[in-house]
């Protein structure tokens, strides 16, 4: 939810940049009023000067360039975004059609349906002369609609009101046998258990099951100023989740795939204080997020015949129920007109203690009781960051920072016994870990205008401890530098290069891993490394009406220090950009992009040193054009756009064997859409769009691997998406 604005952000929002200049004068417009309202001379002036300078951006465009003063009390715009006194609003009303239904295509649009659809968006304005009021309705006939609402009196308060759905559709090819799919209690019909997946009775128990899930998000925020140097605010936020999700579960070495629920609620809430005068400004508040799950446990038949007596179902814990909370205080000051200083503090603590499940469902297991009856699960967190910005003479300015991070474990260890897919007990009961870190996070940075070139520096010190892992303390040091120039007339570059080298202490040996881990082998995230980055891109204005771009960039990590693990990775991409103003009726575009990625691991088949090696391959291609055209005077307006993209990815593995590549997954994807508007009268217009996609990806992880192709893994058999979908809109859409 949108807060009501400081003074300080009020300024650097109208000043961002020249795209948006009118709707910036708006905005900056209306919190002059309201701080006029409220009596605040000091957020008053400073939208002013916010005002005068966002005006000047739109008359550097040439929105008012005019000279001498014009009669304009007969100018009209329609799409303008300043506020009309009085109601004003759109409404488009219509039908679509869809002409086949898919999951990966209707993934967060909800055009997921094969046949005919509604069309039904809105808008209604209301202003009054300290009164403003805006509510949307968007694709209220689709599974992805959307609400809102937003009422502001200057001075007073701003309240926002919101409701949103999203779906999202994962697969629609699964299928099982499970009776109860997509449920916490999963059993199985007559025919099963059975020795392998062959001698299982699919062809009659197998049955659809949809991968996906909906998303209903609620939301409010109230802002409002008590006095003319305080503001506070209240917001709450309320999603919630709905379907089901993949999972797999295992006996020894017999395994199946399931369609486990999802019904998950988080709830998020927010107060805050901020109080703004002179210099001056700090805010405090206090944040809480509550996650709920209606499901504490998924419990499913084992599909096999027991290797042990009693191994006839298993169960699996679901993420269990937790809250956080935090209190948080930031601050800013002024210290003179080229010094600001400014910070931020938060303690925060995070709980779980929901029951536990049974340590296992097999009777014949003989087992330790369970140490505690619940987690009692307790982390505390702290974050506080400060930060300093000077601007000196010549145009050098230059920023500094330091930040803190922790996170304190407080859990119990406690043993619990040792449970082997409801099959086995170890001899030794396993601990959980209450691993516990801190971050500290240095920062500090100088730009300068040198000419025509803007150059920047700094560097970055980022230091980790850590409880409970194979290394605790690593430390990195990143340098980059930046140059930015217009050496000719209509010619803008960049340049940004960065190199950064990650220490870490000794690396040790997680003793409380059983079996333990190769010696030898270092996890990414701890090892040693050297990154080195650079990007690159360049913006020609040729003319008035031609622009065109280009971009490069390249990342190389080494870790020269891993015998076993990831060893290296790197990736480089370029590409190209085109507008060109044909006309004032014709416009075009173009854009195209590739990028190659490599990676590299070795690994070890007998606990030693390595004796295999993998090598990951991906590569992404896109490209794409459009066209905007008016015709018959302005009546008509034609818009095209093309998309097309090819992706692939390759695995080799080398383990001094013939046959090593896995096969090619690709993935490619093509799109075009083309759409219409013409104006029946000034308020009335018949809009009508045509989409395609064509979507045909190859994917060895499910392709050809059937429930049964496996014998000793029971798979949900899906397949790699692939569709060719038309969709047809038409409607009306009027203005009042």
């Amino acid at each position: 939810m949108k807060p009501i604005l400081s003074a300080a952000q009020i300024t650097s929002r109208a000043v961002a940049g020249p795209a948006d200049a009118v709707a910036r004068v708006a905005r900056v417009a209306r919190m002059a009023r309201m701080a006029r309202a409220a009596g605040g001379p000091t957020v008053a002036s400073t939208a002013r000067k916010a005002a005068v300078a966002a005006v000047v951006a739109a008359m550097s465009l040439g929105l008012a360039a005019a000279e001498a003063a014009v009669d304009t009390s007969q100018w009209k715009c329609e799409t303008c975004p300043f506020d009309k006194p009085g109601q004003s609003g759109t409404v488009e009303v219509g039908a679509g059609h869809l002409t086949r239904g898919s999951a990966r295509f209707g993934d967060t649009s909800g055009l997921d349906k094969k046949g005919p659809f509604l069309v039904l968006d809105g808008e209604l304005r209301h202003r009054d002369e300290d009164l403003r009021l805006r509510a949307q309705v968007a694709d209220f006939g689709l599974d992805s609609r959307a609400f809102s609402l937003d009422v502001e009196r200057d001075g007073l308060f701003d309240l926002r009101l919101g409701y949103s759905q999203v779906p999202r559709r994962f697969s629609d090819t699964a299928r099982t046998p499970f009776l109860g799919a997509g449920g916490d209690q999963q059993t199985l019909p007559a025919g099963f258990p059975a020795g392998d997946t062959a001698s299982m009775p699919l062809a009659a128990t197998l049955a659809p099951v949809v991968l996906g899930h909906d998303r209903w998000r609620t939301e409010a925020a109230l802002a409002w100023q008590v006095a003319p140097q305080w503001t506070t605010s209240l917001s709450w936020r309320n999603d919630e989740r709905v379907g089901t999700q993949r999972l797999a579960g295992s006996f020894f070495a017999n395994s199946a795939q399931l369609a486990a629920p999802l019904d998950q609620t988080t709830g998020r809430f927010e107060a805050a204080a901020a109080y703004q005068a002179g210099a001056w400004q700090f805010s405090l508040g206090y944040h809480a997020s509550l996650f709920r799950n209606g499901h504490q446990a998924l419990t499913w038949s084992n599909p096999f015949t027991p290797v042990i007596a009693g191994a006839n179902a298993g169960q699996l814990a679901l993420s269990p129920a937790n809250q956080f909370h935090q209190l948080f205080a930031t601050g800013g000051w002024d210290v003179t007109p080229r010094m600001r200083a400014s910070g931020e503090v938060a303690f925060g603590r995070l709980t779980q203690d929901e029951p536990f499940v049974a340590a296992t469902l097999n009777p014949n297991l003989a087992l330790t009781s369970l140490p505690l009856a619940s987690l009692g699960g307790t982390v505390d967190t702290f974050n506080a960051a400060a930060r300093i910005s000077l601007a000196l003479d010549g145009g050098l300015h230059v920023k500094a920072s330091y930040a803190r991070d922790e996170r304190d474990n407080r859990t119990p260890s406690l043993a619990y016994p040792a449970v082997a897919t409801d099959m086995f007990v170890g001899a030794a009961a396993r601990f959980n870990q209450p691993f516990s870190f801190t971050r500290d996070l240095f920062k500090v940075g100088a730009d300068a205008q040198v000419a025509w070139v803007r150059l920047s520096a700094g560097a970055e010190y980022d230091v980790r401890s850590r409880t409970l892992q194979e290394v605790v303390t690593t430390d990195e040091t990143t340098l980059w530098a930046r140059a930015a120039a217009r050496p000719l007339a209509g010619l803008a570059l960049a340049l940004k290069l960065s190199h950064g080298q990650r220490s870490a202490g000794e690396y040790g040996v997680a003793t409380w891993i059983n079996p333990p881990e190769n010696p030898l082998l270092r996890k990414f995230n701890l090892a040693e490394r050297r990154r080195s980055q650079g990007e690159l891109r360049a913006d020609y204005t040729v003319t008035d009406n031609v622009s065109v771009g280009l971009n490069a960039a390249f990342s190389r990590d080494r870790y020269e220090g891993s015998a076993l693990g990831l060893t290296g990775g790197r990736s480089h991409s370029v590409g190209a950009d085109m507008a060109v103003a044909i006309s004032e009726e014709t416009q075009v575009h173009a854009f195209g992009q590739t990028e190659r990625m490599r990676s590299r691991q070795a690994g070890s088949q007998a606990f030693a040193a390595a004796d295999w090696w993998g090598e990951q391959r991906d590569q992404i291609d896109l490209l794409g054009a459009g066209l905007k055209q008016q015709l018959l005077k302005g009546a008509l307006a034609l818009g095209v756009d093309l998309t097309f993209s090819r992706s692939k990815s390759r695995l080799h593995v080398d383990a001094g064997v013939a046959g090593g590549e896995f096969p090619q997954a690709t993935n490619d994807l093509d799109s075009a859409r083309l759409s219409a508007l013409y104006r029946l009268s000034g308020a009335t217009s018949l809009i009508g769009s045509y989409g395609y996609e064509r979507l045909q990806a190859q994917d060895w992880r499910l392709d050809g691997v059937a429930p049964d192709t496996v014998a000793n893994l029971l798979a949900l058999g899906e397949s790699a998406q692939a569709y060719r979908v038309h969709v047809l809109r038409l409607g009306l859409r009027h203005r009042f």
